[in-house]
């Protein structure tokens, strides 16, 4: 009788740990895959681009494309890191990379395109490494940790032929910034940052699935994902870095409606800075990523005002 117990006590207890582990698989998977993560530039656009420019979320967007451009491909381990220029139609001094968010690709930054046109700044879009057209290992979204090998190479290029640059970032897309703070500190004019995170462990804990577990099932999870994606949880932080930014003009905008980085993250984050001329504004009820759609002309008015600050000029 005593032996029967054992053999199912045993049973039970490897069914629980089984079912656990495969739990935390699905966790983490969720985490380096999340639903919107389309790798390739596909039909497959995220929500937000296909609101505004649906004709480039077809197989072959360059199609699409209906502002004169010019291909980018920098060679980067096996593959290259793939992204679009698009010059001015007014020549100058003045550029802005566009740094998309996990899972997106280069298509989220086409809406700001005619702005910054009107303002005489040419533009680079480009995929973050496992995005988009660009190398990919096939480990997922690194929320920027990897990702940043791509931003250096494009903004090395962009420093080369340009004196003045300018970076926007969506999301995730800040800890690029975050991880290669020494290389653009002293060559930046200004940051626009849409919706920052603080912390990538911060957005997992406050999961709403993540409340209902122990803490140490929730650090096995955040382990996991760090094993299977060669990833850290130190470097993604950008919060945490924020201090460390340069002291130069910074908009911080986040929506009230943010349910995928809610709001406090942006406040955190900008409370980090250390910018004597920073501005933190709120977008009242813009989820992520709509901030520019549905406050356009308000929006633009803000980046207007930080592109034309004298103290921009470096």
């Amino acid at each position: 009788m005593k032996k029967r117990i054992l053999i199912i006590s045993s049973i039970v207890a490897l069914t629980i740990l089984f079912n656990l582990f495969i739990a935390i698989e699905i966790f983490s998977r969720m985490i380096l895959f999340p639903t919107w993560y389309h790798p390739g530039l596909t039909e497959n656009c995220s929500s937000n681009v296909r609101a505004v420019t649906p004709e480039v979320c077809v197989s072959d967007p360059e199609k699409g494309l209906k502002i004169p451009f010019e291909s980018i491909s920098i060679p980067y381990k096996e593959g290259i890191v793939s992204g679009w220029f698009f010059p001015s139609p007014e020549r100058s001094n003045r550029a802005m990379i566009f740094i998309h968010g996990a899972g997106s690709d280069r298509r989220e930054g086409l809406k700001y395109i005619p702005f910054f046109h009107k303002m005489k700044i040419s533009v680079y879009l480009y995929d973050g490494i496992n995005h988009g057209l660009s190398f990919n290992d096939g480990k997922g979204v690194a929320y920027g940790e990897k990702e940043a090998d791509s931003f250096r190479l494009i903004f090395q290029e962009a420093n080369s032929k340009f004196s003045e640059i300018f970076l926007y970032t969506n999301s995730f897309g800040i800890n690029s910034l975050a991880q290669t703070i020494e290389l653009w500190k002293d060559k930046v004019s200004g940051l626009i940052i849409e919706n920052p995170p603080y912390s990538l462990k911060k957005l997992v804990l406050a999961n709403p699935i993540a409340k209902f577990l122990p803490n140490f099932y929730l650090n096995r999870v955040l382990n996991h994902t760090e094993s299977k994606a060669n990833i850290h949880m130190e470097n993604l932080s950008p919060g945490e870095k924020a201090k460390d930014f340069p002291n130069i003009p910074i908009l911080v905008l986040h929506g009230t409606e943010d349910r995928t980085v809610p709001l406090k993250h942006g406040k955190e984050f900008f409370d980090n800075l250390i910018s004597n001329d920073k501005n933190f504004t709120t977008v009242n009820g813009a989820g992520h990523a709509m901030i520019y759609i549905q406050s356009k002309s308000e929006v633009e008015i803000l980046i207007e005002k930080l592109l034309k600050n004298p103290d921009s000029k470096r």
